[in-house]
């Protein structure tokens, strides 16, 4: 009879254990709702763009920004004056501002940097700006000089009421002529520079120039 009542008890609190332990080990098998969203946070997808750019350079000693603006286009934003240079530029410089890049430029609310930021106001020595086709202007030090000893070919010509100017190109195979990455609130854009405007005045860097210079 002991024996009997000892195995009683024994099983009785068996199947109490097994009614308090199963469901709680059930429970921690089975994943939340919570946590599959926070694991998908801890992996953010990065959106990346592109923007292609035309730069104007102030560099000495042509300082072709300053030239401009003593033309009387400081009031002027880098939209408009984008559309004076091809207007007034001879010989003709369509193929490089190309209406493609201008329309893109102007598809900008009319809030963006480009349309917002006078000429005059990046009239500085050695001041170089790109207007890109996000709207944003860009202040990234993309020489003209330089992009011609890197091989890039230059078109000279002159800006009626300015001056003498050259303009830096690309072409159909020789890439981008400066490339920078920007970073921000999960969207990386890739800022890429085709074209460089920018004057010539006094040496050393004239001098240079029978070598240098390449007509498209």
């Amino acid at each position: 009879m002991t024996n009997t009542k000892h195995f009683l008890s024994l099983v009785i609190t068996l199947l109490l254990l097994s009614v308090i332990i199963l469901p709680v080990q059930g429970q921690g098998t089975q994943p939340t709702i919570a946590t599959a969203q926070t694991g998908a946070t801890l992996n953010p997808q990065i959106v990346t763009t592109t923007q292609d750019c035309f730069a104007l350079s102030n560099e000495a000693t042509g300082d072709l920004i300053d030239g401009i603006v003593t033309a009387g286009f400081g009031g002027y934003n880098l939209y408009q004056v984008f559309l004076d240079l091809r207007e007034f530029s001879n010989p003709s410089i369509t193929g490089i501002l190309t209406d493609n890049f201008l329309t893109a430029l102007a598809s900008n609310p009319a809030s963006a940097e480009i349309f917002t930021i006078s000429l005059k106001t990046m009239d500085t020595p050695g001041n170089i700006v790109e207007a890109c086709t996000d709207g944003t202007v860009q202040t990234v030090p993309v020489y003209g000089f330089y992009s011609v000893v890197q091989g890039f070919p230059a078109q000279d010509g002159e800006i009626s009421g300015v001056g003498p100017a050259y303009f830096t190109h690309t072409t159909d195979t020789s890439g981008y002529i400066a490339t920078w990455d920007v970073t921000g609130n999960g969207v990386t854009t890739t800022y890429r520079v085709f074209g460089v405007a920018w004057g010539v005045g006094q040496p050393p860097f004239s001098i240079y120039l029978p070598w240098a210079v390449k007509s498209s």
